[in-house]
């Protein structure tokens, strides 16, 4: 032990915690030093008895940070504010409520000193004629000695503090390693600490049972995914013996953050405890983001046993923990390795209601510049691109988040004819049945949908038995005919073929099923074939022929 800490009393919060408790409720005056380094947890433990544990004694718990206080009248202004704001200072006399209405009307006090100052020449601020009636159920708390101004001598406010542990129970939260950094506040400051300070507590290390449950304060929630995340956290500072309760506070809030825009896992978790962490201890974040070299000891994936493939990932949110910018598809991507960027967007959609409105925002832009610059690959199909829109469009009407979907009308029509594909037809009726009636717009882009569908089906289907036809597959020809019979304008030049010798028995069936589904089904294109019968008949003279021709009319 460090021969500067011989005789301190080492405690953690709960110890600290049944400490106080102990004095507090015993003693009829007593001061006590808190002491420790910063984000310890000295004020968390401190408030947490004032406030909490002692409430049921009927304590008055006042607190005051000195943190850049320049005077003692401004220390005692403080002071007799809070003294007025505390929770249950029950027995107040009429003039201290009538002061306390006076005092919380910042205007009304500027008013009286403007009165005061003009008729008898002397400003007064009515707070200063407020009586501290301290007593044996007040404790009023000093923080951050160390943190005072250095225009008020230490001598100064340790007299005050020293006048008023006379009145009732004082408790002083201070750091004494930065206070021995002054050659002029360290020699005042042991004196005035053997004369009125009566117990000494240092704490120094926070306890697991309180890191779960600051843990659990600020990320509240009873489902297995945040209970995931929380176990990472507190497993993380535990198994590092992090005992700075700020940079505790702080990791969750990043976690948090992250949270806000897209799903996270326990290395991601992990990664943001640990840019925290670092930050904490002042390094240079990102030499720490390089792959393993040198030392592994002195490696940053080593220290938080993790993968140096992770470089990317850490970089992205390193960017974002100092900038708040994020390129989320990078994250995304790692969560989702398989998964398209539109099958990552759609999810986002899906889940609006754990998001924000800037990123539904920047997924609404996203969607816009892929339409704009007709990104097939992005959309992959258009059933896709359906459901994108769709989302965007019950994210608007139950979020009202500030978008157009008219801007994306000009661009999803023409992209919509491109991306569709066979065999999606009979999804629309379905989609009109669960989406019409929150959907505006989906009529129109339906019918758009549908067209498109069907026109791109016989783009397919024609190449299909084109394909068929030259590989003189005729079986295989007629089987898409007879599913698809609006096909026969498109290849009805092949009856010209009845009037070649290179006309087979299996060419002939195909061209016969041709004319006879024209007949049959009576479409437009019956007369075309027709005419185009008849003209084949007059020019030619072979009787074969002209028999064969005949035979496809009959």
């Amino acid at each position: 032990m460090d021969d500067n800490k011989k005789g301190w009393v080492f405690m953690n919060q709960k110890d600290l915690s049944d400490a106080l408790v102990d004095q507090l409720n015993k003693s009829r005056r007593v001061t006590i030093l808190v002491n420790g380094g910063w984000g310890i947890g000295k004020s968390h433990v401190v408030s947490d008895v004032g406030n909490g544990r002692l409430s049921e004694k009927q304590m008055n718990f006042i607190h005051l940070s000195l943190f850049g206080m320049n005077s003692l009248d401004e220390i005692n202004k403080n002071l007799k504010r809070e003294y007025l704001l505390s929770k249950s200072n029950q027995d107040e006399t009429n003039m201290v409520k009538g002061m306390k209405a006076v005092f919380d009307n910042q205007t009304t006090r500027s008013v009286i000193s403007h009165l005061s100052e003009k008729y008898i020449g002397l400003s007064i601020d009515p707070l200063n004629l407020l009586p501290l009636k301290l007593g044996d159920k007040f404790i009023v708390c000093f923080d951050d000695l160390e943190r005072k101004s250095p225009n008020l001598p230490m001598d100064e406010i340790l007299g005050l503090i020293e006048e008023i542990s006379l009145k009732c129970k004082v408790i002083v939260i201070a750091n004494e390693e930065r206070i021995k950094e002054s050659d002029l506040d360290w020699p005042i400051y042991k004196i005035f600490k053997e004369k009125v300070i009566d117990r000494t507590y240092t704490i120094d290390g926070l306890m697991d049972i309180t890191v779960k449950k600051i843990i659990e304060e600020q990320m509240p929630g009873d489902d297995k995914f945040i209970s995931d995340i929380r176990n990472t956290i507190f497993d993380f500072f535990i198994r590092h013996s992090i005992i700075n309760m700020r940079t505790l506070e702080k990791s969750i809030a990043f976690v948090m953050d992250l949270r806000s825009r897209c799903n996270l896992d326990s290395v991601l978790t992990t990664l943001c405890c640990a840019i925290v962490n670092e930050d904490s201890l002042g390094q240079d974040l990102y030499s720490f983001s390089q792959k393993t070299r040198g030392k592994k000891d002195d490696s940053f994936y080593t220290k938080y046993s993790l993968r140096p493939n992770y470089e990317q990932l850490l970089l992205e949110l390193l960017r974002f923990y100092s900038t708040n910018r994020l390129d989320d598809n990078k994250v995304k991507h790692y969560l989702n390795p398989n998964k398209t960027e539109c099958e990552l967007l759609l999810e986002e959609l899906q889940e609006g209601h754990l998001k924000n409105e800037t990123t539904l925002l920047a997924h609404f832009a996203s969607v816009k510049q892929n339409l704009k610059v007709n990104n097939l690959k992005f959309f992959g199909s258009s059933e896709k691109l359906l459901y994108v829109l769709i989302h965007l469009q019950l994210c608007k009407n139950w979020f009202d988040i500030s978008y157009d979907m008219n801007e994306l009308k000009e661009w999803y029509l023409n992209v919509i004819v491109q991306l569709a594909q066979n065999g999606k037809i009979n999804n629309v009726e379905n989609i009109k049945l669960i989406y019409n009636q929150t959907v505006p717009f989906l009529n129109t882009f339906l019918d758009q949908y549908e067209l498109a569908i069907q026109e791109q089906s016989g783009e397919y289907y024609l190449k299909k038995y084109t394909e068929y036809f030259d590989n003189k597959d005729y079986n295989s020809c007629s089987e898409i005919v007879h599913k698809h019979p609006g096909l026969i304008l498109s290849i009805i030049d092949n009856l010209d073929l009845v009037a070649k010798d290179i006309c087979t028995r299996e060419l002939f069936a195909h061209l016969r099923l041709i004319v006879d589904i024209s007949f049959r089904d009576k479409t437009n294109v019956h007369p075309l074939v027709e005419i185009r019968l008849s003209n084949l008949l007059h020019q030619t003279n072979d009787k074969v022929i002209k028999h064969r021709i005949k035979s496809l009319q009959s």
